[in-house]
């Protein structure tokens, strides 16, 4: 057994040193780099009346299809073990194109807000719980992230009508890479 754990050990050892590589080369904007969590900068996500719209907006494109299971009713994390995890929010397929612009924009805002909740609370949108072993790398992974950081999909309904598969990444925050936030906000 501590055979196995050592192969393992060795084998990944250098993966865990070859993501800290690809970091800093994606992560170069000024303007998305996360503050610290005590900066004031915040504010006008936190208080963005536009990602408070979202919120209510996804939780109303859900209610409509009531048998999806709650755990869509929020953003959830995709890739959380990797140098570059994405915060995601999945709409059923069709939903998107009869959107407003403003109503889309409130969707992306309402995202990309809920990084901030992940900075402070890591698990809440993970899968990986707390005392978990990947834990760690889990907390410092979310803890890199940035604003833009975020995706929107779309995917049929499964036939139970409990969960959203995702067959297209319809939005993602790239857009919104090395801008001035303020205007998303």
């Amino acid at each position: 057994m501590l055979f196995i754990m050592l192969i393992f050990f060795a084998i990944s050892s250098p993966i865990e040193k070859e993501d800290k590589k690809i970091t800093p080369e994606k992560r170069t904007s000024t303007a998305t780099k996360p503050p610290k969590n005590n900066s004031t900068d915040i504010s006008f996500i936190m208080d963005s009346q536009k990602a408070k719209k979202g919120k209510k907006l996804l939780h109303d494109i859900l209610i409509a299809h009531n048998i999806v299971d709650q755990f869509y009713y929020e953003p959830y994390l995709f890739g959380e073990g990797t140098a570059n995890p994405k915060l995601n929010i999945s709409l059923p397929v069709g939903v998107w194109a009869n959107l407003t612009t403003d109503q889309q924009a409130a969707l992306e805002a309402y995202v990309s807000s809920e990084i901030i909740t992940v900075w402070r609370t890591p698990f809440k949108y993970s899968v990986v719980k707390a005392n978990s072993p990947a834990a760690i790398i889990t907390k410092k992974n979310v803890k890199n992230m940035y604003f833009y950081d975020w995706e929107i999909i779309e995917g049929k309904i499964t036939n139970n009508g409990r969960d959203i598969l995702h067959e297209k990444t319809i939005s993602t925050g790239e857009k919104w890479q090395d801008k001035d936030l303020s205007k998303y906000f």
